[in-house]
C-alpha cells in the first residue's frame, strides 16, 4: 500500500495502537508530548501525509521505542509500500531459491513472512528441536499457519528444551521483543489473504 497524497493511514493506525498499549487517551498524548490535540487526531487519522522528524522523535521517546522498533516506525511514517522498495524480480523463483538454499545450509533456519509466519524450515532446525511429526502440518516441512512465536513457546515444538530452563526468560523476552519490531509495521495492516 503506498501513501496517498492526503494522508498516512496504516502510520496513523500504528500510533493509535502505541498509544493505547500504553494506555494514553489523545488528549494524554498531546500532553506527554507538547503536541497540539488536533496534530495527534489528524496523525492518527492519517490525514497528515508529512510528519516532521522531530514530532516522529517525540512521539517515539513517549512511545520508549527501542531503537529498532524506532527504525521500522520511522520507515512506517514515510509509508513506502515494500513493493516500491524491492526491485524488481520474479518472487517465486526467488522464494525457491532461498529455499533450495536453506537445505544446503547446515545450520538451523526458518524462513518468515513479515508477519512472522513461518513458511519454511530446514530439516536441521526440525531435526535440532526434534519436532513431532504432528506438529508440521505437510511432509514438506512447510509450515503452513505457524507463527514464530507458536514455535518459540508451543511446549511441543521443542524450542524451549532446547534453549534449557536457565536461558529461558532472557530467549523468551529476547524473541517477544523481535516479534515487536519485525511486525511493527504490518501489526494494523490486514494480511493479504
Amino acid at each position: 500500500m503506498s501513501k496517498s497524497p492526503s494522508g498516512n493511514k496504516p502510520f496513523g493506525k500504528i500510533v493509535a495502537s502505541l498509544r493505547r498499549e500504553k494506555s494514553l487517551t489523545q488528549e494524554d498524548l498531546s500532553e506527554k508530548t507538547s503536541l497540539d490535540y488536533d496534530t495527534i487526531v489528524n496523525i492518527e487519522n492519517g490525514r497528515r501525509a508529512r510528519i516532521e522528524s522531530d514530532i516522529l522523535l517525540n512521539l517515539a521517546d513517549t512511545f520508549r521505542l527501542t531503537s529498532r522498533e524506532r527504525k521500522e516506525f520511522f520507515a512506517a511514517a514515510i509509508d513506502i509500500s515494500d513493493e516500491r522498495v524491492v526491485t524488481k524480480s520474479k518472487s517465486e523463483e526467488i522464494l525457491k531459491r532461498v529455499l533450495a538454499m536453506t537445505e544446503q545450509i547446515r545450520l538451523p533456519v526458518f524462513v518468515f513472512d513479515a508477519y512472522m509466519d513461518v513458511v519454511f524450515a530446514n530439516s536441521v532446525i526440525l531435526t535440532l528441536l526434534e519436532v513431532p511429526e504432528n506438529f508440521v502440518e505437510t511432509a514438506d516441512s512447510k509450515w503452513s499457519g505457524y507463527n514464530v512465536m507458536r514455535v518459540v513457546f508451543d511446549p511441543k515444538s521443542g524450542y524451549k528444551d532446547l534453549v534449557g530452563n536457565e536461558n529461558w526468560d532472557e530467549v523468551a523476552i529476547s524473541n517477544i521483543h523481535l516479534f515487536r519490531v519485525a511486525t511493527l509495521r504490518n501489526q494494523t495492516r490486514q494480511r493479504p489473504f
